[in-house]
């Protein structure tokens, strides 16, 4: 089945709609932007449009109210299997991103996986072993091998987890983005793909 897969749009939606106009169904990798306080308007309108485009969704990034996601008809909730296709929303911000917002307006205490939720997370990927994830954020070898700017000051919980699972199994292929820089590169077999910023791929899922 194929999809349209499309990087972060940060609150861009019009730029979002033109990208996925001619797409039959798509996945944004997260950094949608929904749940700023004060673009209440902005969710609600996603929101209606999420209801009657129902083959259009997102997971969830860093800059995306986890709260809000949950009320958003097209968000992907963590850890959801599509057929061969895990997802799995979350991000770490990086520190010079996060020490300029605050928190519960722009910024999210709970913008990366807790542990108790990456338990049940790593259970179904082992029952269900899917070719390919869709992630925010990347495992840290996958991390560590794409961007050569990448140091130890850049690990996070998120990736660790990720990390384990690509440890448990490697799948085919691994979508995200986050890092808004475009890299497709093979880490240990695996296909990792980047996308930046508005940018999407078209793949047979």
């Amino acid at each position: 089945m194929f999809y349209r897969l499309v990087g972060d749009i940060h609150g861009h939606f019009r730029r979002y709609l033109e990208i996925i106009q001619d797409a039959e169904r798509s996945i944004q990798v997260g950094d949608f932007g929904v749940g700023f306080l004060g673009h209440e308007d902005f969710d609600a309108g996603v929101a209606e449009w999420q209801k009657a485009n129902p083959n259009h969704r997102f997971a969830r990034g860093n800059h995306d109210n986890p709260e809000v996601c949950k009320n958003m008809p097209g968000w992907i909730p963590d850890g959801t299997v599509l057929d061969n296709v895990m997802v799995i929303g979350g991000a770490h911000s990086v520190e010079w991103d996060r020490v300029r917002r605050t928190p519960y307006v722009d910024w999210w205490p709970e913008e990366e996986l807790s542990w108790e939720a990456f338990d049940h997370i790593r259970a179904v990927y082992m029952a269900v072993k899917p070719d390919v994830l869709i992630t925010h954020d990347f495992p840290e070898e996958c991390a560590r091998s794409m961007f050569g700017f990448y140091t130890d000051r850049n690990q996070s919980r998120q990736r660790a987890m990720l990390q384990e699972l690509f440890d448990i199994r490697r799948p085919d292929l691994i979508v995200g983005g986050h890092w808004h820089e475009p890299r497709d590169m093979e880490v240990r077999g695996v296909r990792c793909i980047c996308l930046n910023i508005n940018q999407h791929i078209d793949i047979d899922l």
